[in-house]
């Protein structure tokens, strides 16, 4: 016979002894020493009965205490209480030595007959366990750890629930692993809101956890990371932005217990300078400094407020939305001269302040503002007699 013929039967051991599933290392390695040994369970039986986990799952096991133990056996493997005469035959046979816990936990796997309501339970915890190790085994399962007790304790709270009516397809185990606390998180992500920003806004950044099957998972404890910012090239592509241009340049950030992800903002300044594409580049990391992440951003001028000065020549000027246009103080200076031109883009608002004064100004001297040139003209300004400004208004150009 191959070790292969023994897989079931050492199955069936960790079930009955540690009430969970085997992982596939231990199934492989326990069926071959069955082989070794001609199918004889014995060694194997005691190395399970003593083994430290078998000691945390039932505990230390006497006279006093056997038949309370005899009866978790029986609730564990078939879903019922034992019988009060099974109760008593295993009782009997522990104090007189026929029987030790190892060997009790033995008789009563083989006691399940096939046909039996029993048998029914514990073909299904049987067919549960092999999908798991199974999934364990190959895959994307093949990344997760399955040891330690914690793994263990949520192996066997998936297994306890099973019984002859659990529908068992190899999604329906792999969704149960994954959706439970055995695989761990094996690393941590940072995702941007956008890869350009423009000045005045901001970026979010999102932290998330990411188990060994690459699902997003909540971490048990507290978990921080620290953040930095410096200038970036993008490859050539921006000029590095300056500590000016962003806020924070770092700080830190906490994904809580029993969350799975945490955010934080970094801000591109508005400095109503015309820079250019910049770039910068935010790096994320862990307790010990290493670089969990990192992600490059863009960032593209606000709006640029200029302040247009007429002089005393023939002017032609187009305003933004956010421009300001002045002259050279009073109209003494000529500042205001016949044929000038002000318009505004089409669609937007600018402010033209007309300063008046006591100098020589033609009366009644009108500035428009037609915006694209098509449209409605927007409201005109005009000088009175006394050669100051008539009206003080914001411009409003051309809609279409």
């Amino acid at each position: 016979m191959a070790y292969t013929d023994y897989l079931d039967a050492v199955q069936e051991l960790f079930i009955g002894y540690y009430l969970r599933p085997a992982g596939p290392e231990g199934l492989t390695y326990w069926a071959q020493q069955m082989d070794a040994a001609g199918g004889d369970s014995t060694a194997i039986i005691e190395a399970f009965a003593s083994s430290p986990e078998s000691q945390l799952v039932w505990g230390p096991i006497s006279a006093s205490n056997i038949d309370t133990f005899i009866d978790k056996v029986f609730v564990s493997l078939f879903g019922r209480n034992a019988l009060p005469a099974g109760i008593q035959f295993y009782h009997d046979g522990f104090v007189n030595g026929t029987f030790t816990a190892g060997t009790i936990v033995l008789d009563i796997l083989h006691g399940a007959q096939a046909g039996s309501a029993d048998r029914a339970v514990l073909d299904a915890k049987l067919a549960y366990s092999n999908e798991f190790t199974h999934f364990l085994s190959a895959g994307a399962g093949a990344n997760v750890t399955y040891a330690g007790l914690s793994d263990g304790d949520a192996a066997r709270a998936l297994l306890a629930v099973v019984d002859a009516t659990t529908v068992i397809t190899p999604q329906i185990v792999a969704d149960q692993i994954a959706n439970s606390t055995i695989p761990d998180i094996k690393t941590f992500t940072m995702t941007e809101s956008t890869n350009q920003v423009t000045e005045g806004s901001a970026v979010v950044y999102t932290v998330t956890a990411i188990d060994q099957l690459g699902h997003v998972k909540a971490v048990s404890a507290d978990t921080s990371f620290t953040f930095n910012v410096v200038g970036d090239t993008l490859n050539g592509a921006a000029t590095a932005a300056a500590a000016g241009d962003l806020a924070p340049m770092a700080g830190s950030v906490t994904i809580l217990a029993g969350q799975s992800s945490a955010t934080f903002t970094v801000n591109a300044v508005a400095d109503n300078v015309a820079e250019g594409l910049e770039g910068f580049k935010v790096s994320l990391l862990d307790a010990g400094f290493n670089v969990v992440a990192s992600e490059t951003t863009g960032i593209l001028d606000g709006a640029v407020s200029n302040s247009l000065i007429l002089t005393t020549g023939v002017d032609n000027i187009v305003a933004s939305a956010t421009d300001v246009v002045t002259g050279l103080g009073d109209l003494t200076a000529g500042t205001y001269t016949n044929g000038d031109v002000i318009k505004g883009v089409a669609g937007t608002n600018f402010n033209l302040i007309l300063n008046g004064g006591a100098g020589l100004g033609q009366v009644g001297r009108r500035f428009a503002c037609p915006g694209s040139g098509t449209g409605q003209e927007g409201s005109d300004a005009w000088l009175d007699r006394s050669r100051h400004a008539r009206t003080h208004r914001a411009y409003q150009p051309d809609q279409a």
